[in-house]
């Protein structure tokens, strides 16, 4: 492979793996004992299921990354579209340090409307851009809208516990 051709492939492992290792600190240490104290929907999976919808989203957003920084240029679409890549996975870091490190439900609830105004773009600009990416893309849009019930689940459940935050002083 010319280093030419290796270029959008480092760039993507970079971005993602900087966003995991940036979401995964952030985050908090201790997720998996806040989750296990969260008052959850009855339509909540366990944490393994989330950690593995976690490793897609990151696979998809990989898939998405490389094949756009494989494209030739199409005028303004294509960086905009790979910003949208980047602010999505910005926004959803943001995300994970208020549901898990803050526990402000209600926020990180609201924090979904500008993630999915962006990964609806998104969806439009891939299906201009790139359908493979697209098709891609489109299972983790269905999913979403099973997070964001999910999340508004979570917020109703936890909002009378102490205001926004479920957790004790001590915690």
């Amino acid at each position: 492979m010319k280093a030419q051709n290796k270029r959008p492939l480092l760039i993507t492992i970079v971005i993602c793996l900087g966003f995991v290792l940036l979401e995964g600190s952030l985050a908090g240490g201790d997720v998996a004992e806040k989750y296990a104290v969260m008052r959850l929907p009855l339509y909540s999976p366990p944490l393994w299921v989330w950690l593995s919808i976690g490793a897609m989203y990151y696979v998809i957003c990989f898939i998405v990354l490389y094949r756009l920084l494989r494209l030739s240029a199409k005028g303004w679409l294509r960086p905009v579209a790979l910003c949208s890549v980047v602010l999505m996975m910005t926004i959803n870091t943001a995300w994970n340090v208020l549901f898990f490190h803050t526990m402000d439900f209600q926020l990180a609830f609201f924090s979904m409307i500008p993630y999915n105004l962006v990964a609806l773009a998104l969806l439009v600009m891939l299906m201009k851009l790139d359908r493979g990416a697209a098709w891609a893309f489109f299972p983790y849009m269905l999913y979403l809208v099973y997070a964001n019930v999910w999340g508004y689940g979570v917020w109703q459940i936890n909002s009378g516990v102490g205001g926004h935050n479920i957790m004790s002083a001590g915690f």
